[in-house]
């Protein structure tokens, strides 16, 4: 059992380096070279739009909890009618965005490493713009629900 898989291995070992050598035209490239361009092709720049997305988005969160410093509980959802659904603390409704940010991001960015068609950096920053604009629309609705309040 123990030579069968040793055998098992080396042949994969093998048709691994062969697959490399002729893909790459090099003989003497080591295995992960064709492994650090495609990371530096696609993860590169996803991750830089991705860690500026992310600090736009507690940026927006930390000037909104100054912003709203006077509420301790503020709303996550509204009905079609305009009445509060339900409200949540301030931390955690500021906070919840960023983490769905950093979770989508982390999420996208993992796709785009085994589908790098698919998951170009162009589709994944479209994504985060969005999420970044769901936000400011949150904070609007909060705005004008504060308005209200002082009214």
């Amino acid at each position: 059992m123990a030579v069968e898989k040793a055998r098992f291995s080396r042949a994969f070992f093998v048709c691994r380096m062969a697959e490399i050598s002729t893909d790459r035209h090099n003989i003497t490239a080591p295995i992960w070279s064709s492994q650090i361009e495609t990371r530096s092709n696609v993860e590169i720049p996803m991750l830089a739009a991705s860690l500026i997305g992310f600090a736009i988005s507690v940026l927006l969160a930390v000037i909104a909890n100054r912003q709203f410093r006077e509420f301790e509980r503020l709303p996550m959802q509204w009905g079609m009618s305009g009445q509060v659904n339900w409200t949540a603390p301030r931390v955690l409704v500021l906070a919840f965005i960023p983490a769905l940010y950093t979770l989508l991001a982390s999420v996208l960015i993992w796709a785009a490493r085994y589908d790098p068609a698919k998951y170009t950096a162009k589709s994944v920053g479209t994504v985060l713009v969005v999420l970044i604009a769901a936000q400011i629309l949150h904070l609007w609705m909060l705005d004008r629900h504060r308005l209200n309040q002082l009214k």
